[in-house]
C-alpha cells in the first residue's frame, strides 16, 4: 500500500482521517516540479490523487492542507506533547498553503506502474 502523507491523525487514539470526493483523472503535484522554495533539490513530497480537472484538483490540495493545518493547529493549542515530525509537517503544510497558487497540477498517465521509493502503510 502507499503511504497516505496526510493521516490519519492520533493523538489521543482516536483517529481523524482526510478523505474528499474524487474525480475521474489521475493528478501529480510535488513542490519540487512547482519550485516551491525550499525544495528544489528533493522529491520528498509527492502525491497523486484523483480529480476531474485542474482546478478541482487545486481544490482538493488546498482543502488537504486546511486540513492539516487546522488539525496539528488545534493540537499544539491544546499543548499536548507533539513531536518534531508533526512539526514539521505544520510547517510544510502552512508553506504549501501560502504559496498554492504557484503548484502545478498535471495530469498522470494510468497505463504505467509508478514506483514508489518508500512508502509506509495505513492500518485501515
Amino acid at each position: 500500500m502507499i503511504s497516505n502523507p496526510i493521516g490519519p491523525f492520533s493523538f489521543d487514539g482516536s483517529e481523524e482521517p482526510f478523505t474528499y470526493e474524487g474525480g475521474k483523472f489521475l493528478y501529480h503535484v510535488s513542490p519540487h516540479d512547482s519550485e516551491i522554495e525550499g525544495y528544489e533539490a528533493n522529491m520528498s513530497f509527492n502525491l497523486v490523487f484523483f480529480a476531474n480537472d485542474e482546478k478541482h484538483a487545486k481544490s482538493i490540495f488546498e482543502s488537504m492542507l486546511k486540513y492539516v493545518i487546522e488539525k496539528l493547529s488545534s493540537k499544539f493549542s491544546k499543548n499536548l506533547d507533539i513531536s518534531n515530525m508533526y512539526t514539521n509537517k505544520l510547517t510544510r503544510a502552512r508553506n504549501f498553503h501560502k504559496n498554492i497558487d504557484k503548484f502545478k497540477f498535471v495530469l498522470a498517465p494510468t497505463n504505467q506502474f509508478y514506483k514508489v521509493g518508500w512508502a509506509g502503510n495505513d492500518e485501515a
